[in-house]
């Protein structure tokens, strides 16, 4: 597999991600290239039911791609699963888990039972699609996680919790890991993608800025990145080289636009 394709935190954003999408599958080959979502599909914004929806299908249609979970997607997994605590339902409402329960019809009448079964039934494939998800992907230079790695335990020895809450313990490290850690969770202070001497940082914020980026890598070393983001009524895709400096786009690849995308994606 030449390309593997990381994408930032999604957080219900699905017109920017599908159009972010849209311009990857465009552009590389499905025999090719991988994508490994780096997880919070779901929170903060409003098409969080429809992120997941469209993701089964766009799993279907790239059986390579990868789901990271993310610790907002965990929440929405144990309330699938009937395991989600009504002390965990606050915590998760009061972290954007309003806006997820409302995109599946929810409005402030949280029963839990209730909410596992009917949800279950409406859309019987999102539980299976969100236990497919793993804690963290390797390839041979790169370590892919939510929010980061424990720097006191090596790679093979990392809890759940930290590799999908982790913050200053992470981020504030100096030294190398046994890897490159690529992750979101934690927005950049940019904006945009981030490039540090042992970690890659895409979380660029999509609820805040409007922006959801991907980083790629061609077999195996940071290439490029790709940032979506809305521009009026338009999705609009911008290419960066490995040094975060802005780039043309490939002159022979023809990039759909908004337009060309379905409306369902709200």
């Amino acid at each position: 597999m030449r390309f593997t394709i990381a994408i930032g935190d999604i957080h219900g954003m699905w017109r920017i991600a599908k159009g972010l999408l849209a311009d990857l599958t465009a552009r590389y080959p499905e025999n090719d290239s991988r994508f490994i979502f780096l997880g919070d599909l779901v929170d903060r914004g409003g098409a969080n039911a429809r992120a997941i929806t469209d993701l089964c299908e766009f799993f279907k249609a790239r059986p390579e791609s990868v789901l990271i979970l993310g610790n907002h997607d965990e929440y929405l997994l144990k309330c699938l699963q009937g395991t989600l605590t009504y002390v965990e339902l606050k915590q998760w409402i009061s972290n954007g888990g309003y806006d997820t329960l409302a995109s599946y019809g929810y409005h402030g009448e949280y029963d839990l039972k209730g909410m596992q079964r009917d949800i279950n039934r409406a859309v019987p494939d999102h539980k299976p699609f969100l236990e497919r998800a793993v804690s963290m992907f390797h390839t041979e230079r790169h370590c892919f996680v939510h929010a980061g790695v424990d720097p006191g335990q090596p790679l093979n020895q990392q809890d759940d919790r930290s590799l999908r809450w982790i913050r200053e313990r992470f981020l504030d490290y100096p030294g190398p890991f046994e890897k490159v850690i690529v992750h979101g969770h934690s927005i950049t202070k940019s904006g945009w993608p981030e490039v540090h001497p042992h970690r890659v940082a895409i979380d660029t914020g999509s609820y805040r800025t409007g922006r959801i980026s991907a980083a790629v890598f061609d077999n195996d070393v940071l290439a490029d990145f790709v940032c979506a983001e809305q521009v009026a009524s338009q999705v609009v895709c911008r290419y960066f080289d490995a040094a975060m400096v802005e780039i043309a786009p490939m002159d022979n690849t023809e990039r759909p636009t908004i337009e060309s995308l379905s409306t369902s994606a709200g």
